[in-house]
């Protein structure tokens, strides 16, 4: 059940004239449109899920929430219809803020479906797809303040128990038009993979598991719309990965200075990619199947808590440092998530050793009355060219 969130700068830079002279407001429009006939388009990689699809959209006149101009409609039409009600963009844009406020309005939404189940971990069938596209130009992105986070300040009701905006099911993808006035031919490069902006709105992007485009021709536009409709025929969580410490580590034997060496690499890629997703398997209606067991909270609930503490948006899972041989018994209902491909999988992989009968043992720190328990382990697939999380219960013994 995807939801597409379109944030559309109205400001008055938007209505600067870009070669063949349209603005990039009239641009910016009809990327909707676009998008929302490619998505209704007779395709079969389309139809899963489709009626069920949500549209919101948002601008930047006005403050919230008289800048809301549509809220979880499932008709793609209410929206054209409120393009076409925008005629001429005028004043200044705070991008920054209008991202802001369309979180705010997802989770208004989330509070009253209380899908987030914060205290009982982080069970994949209660998710959703959440695509957030910003529609904007280089005088919106300069807007954004170089320290700009993905936080509420102060927090509202329904925000407080995560401690950034967004959640593990919401990716955010910025496509920001820098297409000039004078003819400008793209290389095949270009087209095939369109570069990414400037530092300052890839990582807002990339801290969500989503990415920004820098458009330099109308070429580029469809070529956008196509890796974003891809991305949300499948059913992603985003994830991060790291290393379990030497000292919470106590199954084999490895030497202090090896852990380090591969939490460095952990670290590296990271640098490069924050969050790597899992991908569910979805049913005929486009949600994802469910699963026996949850991704733990990162703490243990006792008596004596007076609150939950608070989650981070998307769950710290940590990898043993070596492969280790696991025997899961045939009657325990598992949970597998594949892994996209990327850097963390790349690593697994090597760790791994590409041998079918390893697993990497996964934790949760924190997640245990004593020490860290394992749920569950990585495992290269069926036909060792990826790898699965594999889901099981907290403490196996």
């Amino acid at each position: 059940m995807p939801v597409y969130f379109f944030i559309l700068d109205t400001s008055g830079s938007m209505s600067t004239r870009s070669h063949p002279q349209f603005s990039f407001f009239d641009l910016a429009k009809n990327y909707i449109e676009t998008f929302i006939k490619g998505r209704n388009r007779a395709d079969s990689r389309m139809v899963v899920g489709r009626e069920n699809d949500r549209y919101f959209l948002l601008t930047t006149q006005g403050k919230y929430p008289e800048n809301v101009k549509v809220v979880s409609e499932k008709a793609g039409g209410i929206v054209v219809d409120e393009l076409k009600k925008l005629t001429l963009p005028y004043g200044s844009a705070q991008i920054h803020q209008t991202i802001l406020d369309a979180f705010r309005i997802l989770h208004t939404n989330r509070a009253q479906t209380g899908i987030d189940g914060v205290g009982t971990g982080r069970a994949i069938q209660n998710t959703e797809q959440i695509m957030l596209i910003v529609l904007t130009d280089g005088s919106g992105i300069n807007s954004i303040p170089i320290d700009f986070r993905l936080y509420f300040d102060p927090a509202f009701l329904g925000s407080e128990m995560t401690k950034e905006a967004f959640r593990w099911d919401q990716k955010l993808y910025t496509v920001v038009f820098r297409i000039p006035s004078s003819p400008y031919r793209p290389t095949p490069s270009q087209l095939a993979n369109i570069d990414i902006d400037v530092p300052i709105i890839e990582r807002v992007c990339g801290l969500t598991g989503g990415r920004s485009f820098a458009i330099v021709s109308l070429r580029q536009i469809q070529t956008s719309i196509d890796y974003i409709l891809s991305q949300s025929n499948q059913h992603k969580v985003g994830v991060r990965f790291g290393c379990l410490p030497h000292l919470h580590f106590t199954a084999g034997n490895i030497t202090n200075d090896e852990v380090l060496r591969i939490k460095r690499r952990f670290d590296n890629v990271n640098a490069k990619k924050p969050v790597t997703n899992l991908i569910s398997r979805s049913n005929n209606q486009g949600r994802p199947v469910t699963c026996h067991w949850p991704i733990p909270e990162s703490y243990f609930p006792t008596r004596g808590l007076d609150q939950l503490p608070q989650r981070t948006a998307h769950p710290m899972i940590l990898c043993a440092p070596m492969a280790l041989p696991l025997t899961i018994r045939s009657e325990i209902p598992v949970d597998k998530l594949e892994l996209e491909p990327g850097g963390v999988t790349d690593l697994i992989m090597d760790l791994l050793q590409k041998k079918k009968d390893m697993t990497i043992w996964t934790f949760i720190e924190g997640s245990s009355n004593g020490p860290t328990a394992s749920f569950g382990c990585l495992r290269m697939n069926t036909f060792g060219t990826g790898v699965t999380l594999i889901l099981l219960p907290l403490i196996l013994k």
